[in-house]
């Protein structure tokens, strides 16, 4: 916040700080509508005696869901794409070859977040039994096209960070990341689960009913196909759970304070550093400003594992750290993973080029995240 505009502020939360002062290779908003947002060139970037950016404005469009996306890029109204569209080779490619391209590299680990504060899943039991009902390459082939990577291990860390795994510590937990109906079954039914009422589903050991919702937001349809086959999955091992599309502020709230029961989100398994994933998942700092901590376990010592990975330069230590984190996370599986989600990048060269691309990797292509935009905009020039 610079000094010589704000120290000159009366009334902060009246200040609407028309001129506002940026940094980076786009900085100038010059139009800002509910569905459109457009931002030009920084006349002070630091590249500019080189002609940098070669963009003279971007322009971000708000839809309201993947379908709406979906015949904007075929149709040619957006030049990058970031988002799921059903059998990309048939829809966007074909009908274009010569300039519509997509590019899926390992992103984030989806996972469904389980609230261990309510009974089923205060039971390690039961969470280790929804875990085994999952048909994960099935459940990727057939509600996500077989774009994402499924997910082997249960340690917390997904494809993007594979050379960060820790192949002793998931050996111990890949057992769970498997599908096993009969062993999830023999697990619930050594734990007290019984179908008391013959009605085929499960009751909990105290008799109550197990019955409950897993988030997913409304629009977001291959995870709502995921969701549901979730749902399915956990029907046939005699779990009664229910796919429950919701609006992004109940969706957003919910995993934040802590009032869901079950939840499919990402994690942050893209970052910079392996460690913001587990800072993420269970450091106590970070409850109720996350949606992936509030889920109900933490531990001191996990908080000071993390605190003395961040302080340490030691490469060994680092590495120990984060094989502890592993351990703990596969041995309290306070969520499951389900898959590495594709970097969602679809390109349109009609116009642009310069795209990255498979054969040309320069920078993970994702336009949302503030510390990946800045070598995509230099790369990229109008046609």
């Amino acid at each position: 916040m610079p000094q010589h505009i704000f120290s000159t502020v009366e009334d902060i939360s009246t200040f609407s700080n028309s001129n506002p002062v940026g940094s980076g290779p786009m900085t100038e908003v010059t139009q800002v509508r509910d569905n459109q947002i457009e931002i030009c060139r920084n006349p002070n970037y630091y590249k500019a005696d080189q002609g940098l950016p070669y963009l003279d404005c971007i322009k971000f469009r708000q839809y309201t869901d993947n379908s709406q996306i979906q015949a904007a890029l075929i149709n040619d109204e957006i030049d990058w794409g970031s988002n799921f569209i059903a059998d990309i080779e048939k829809t966007y490619v074909a009908p274009n070859p010569e300039n519509h391209g997509f590019w899926y590299p390992a992103n984030d680990l989806i996972n469904i977040y389980l609230n261990t504060r309510e009974a089923p899943f205060s039971d390690i039991n039961f969470r280790k039994a929804f875990s085994m009902s999952l048909d994960r390459p099935m459940i990727v082939d057939l509600a996500a096209y077989g774009y994402p990577t499924p997910e082997s291990h249960v340690t917390g860390l997904g494809e993007f960070f594979k050379t960060h795994f820790n192949d002793e510590v998931n050996a111990k937990y890949d057992y769970l990341a498997e599908y096993n109906p009969e062993a999830a079954m023999a697990l619930l039914d050594e734990a007290g689960y019984k179908d008391i009422d013959g009605d085929g589903f499960l009751e909990n050991p105290d008799g109550s009913a197990i019955n409950f919702d897993i988030h997913v937001v409304n629009g977001w349809t291959d995870w709502v196909q995921t969701v549901q086959m979730v749902s399915e999955y956990l029907a046939e091992i005699g779990i009664k759970a229910n796919t429950k599309t919701v609006d992004w502020s109940v969706y957003d709230s919910a995993l934040k304070d802590g009032t869901y029961q079950a939840s499919i989100n990402w994690s942050k398994t893209n970052a910079e550093d392996p460690i913001q994933a587990y800072q993420d998942y269970f450091h106590t700092s970070r409850q109720g400003n996350s949606w992936h901590t509030n889920h109900g376990i933490s531990s001191p010592a996990v908080d000071a594992l993390i605190d003395e990975y961040t302080a340490t330069s030691d490469a060994d230590r680092r590495k120990a750290i984060l094989a502890e984190l592993m351990d703990f996370t596969g041995e309290n599986l306070a969520f499951v993973p389900l898959f590495s989600n594709p970097t969602w990048y679809q390109y349109n060269a009609t116009r642009i080029g310069g795209w990255p691309t498979a054969d040309n990797p320069f920078v993970q292509p994702v336009f949302y995240d503030a510390s990946r935009k800045l070598i995509t905009f230099e790369q990229l020039y109008a046609k």
